[in-house]
């Protein structure tokens, strides 16, 4: 119990550490002590924890009554209660912390994505070289025995992926010049570089299921979205969708349930 409970409370320490991260984007400064509704722009206080403020305001602002960014409160919900999960499933090993690093920043990949329609090379580069280097000195993914697999099956899940989503950007900016729409494809090139970091985490095969997993997600979600656009008259051709979510939930899917 002290365990999980050390745990809980590491992992609302990360947050605060992503939540600030992701406020301060692109230039990484530490957010103030308020911060700006995105509504009325007044500023909003912002205590250690998000959600206990979020569910205290009933998720609204004080000055305008507009509703509160969901994204601190639930990235906190992610690392107090996936910390705790990992370590259940890993124990007290190395791997417990490497895991820890991968969610991480995927929760920080994940908010950056959908607030700014960015996957930024500075957190995708770095993240490429250490899950090499795990890999290479025996923390690489693990196989469907449970086995754990070496640089080289890291380097082909990597393979499959970059190879994957490449045709994926391609064929969306030939649809994209094809419907004229100026919107460019509809996946960057920061989508591609998460999804080889994604096939360097799960390995061969899993990132078969990874990518499986992030298309059917992705495909599901666009048509809702597209949905409610048509609703509500708003529906453009081309409009950017950000992927980054649905690749990282393949990933945790693969690694997680695989």
């Amino acid at each position: 119990m002290l365990d999980l409970m050390l745990l809980f409370v590491m992992g609302l320490l990360l947050a605060l550490a992503i939540n600030g991260l992701a406020d301060g984007w692109p230039r990484f400064l530490r957010p103030d002590q308020a911060r700006p509704c995105p509504h009325c722009a007044q500023p909003v206080a912002a205590p250690p924890l998000a959600a206990l403020h979020w569910l205290r305001q009933r998720g609204r602002c004080p000055a305008c009554a507009g509703r509160l960014a969901l994204r601190p409160p639930l990235v906190e919900l992610v690392m107090a209660i996936g910390l705790p999960l990992l370590w259940l499933a890993e124990g007290w090993t190395p791997r417990l912390g490497l895991d820890s690093l991968y969610l991480a920043v995927g929760s920080l990949i994940v908010a950056i994505d959908v607030e700014h329609l960015r996957i930024p090379n500075a957190i995708v580069y770095p993240m490429i070289l250490v899950a090499t280097a795990a890999s290479a000195l025996g923390l690489g993914p693990r196989g469907a025995t449970g086995q754990v697999g070496g640089l080289p099956n890291a380097l082909v899940g990597g393979g499959v992926a970059l190879a994957a989503f490449a045709v994926f950007f391609i064929a969306g900016a030939l649809f994209a010049a094809l419907l004229k729409a100026g919107t460019g494809p509809g996946l960057g090139m920061g989508d591609v570089k998460l999804a080889t970091l994604v096939g360097l985490v799960t390995g061969y095969p899993g990132v078969v299921q990874a990518l499986v997993v992030t298309l059917i997600a992705g495909a599901l979600a666009a048509l809702m979205v597209i949905g409610w656009q048509i609703i509500q008259h708003r529906y453009k051709p081309g409009r950017a969708l950000p992927y980054g979510p649905f690749l990282v939930l393949g990933a945790l899917w693969a690694l997680l349930l695989g």
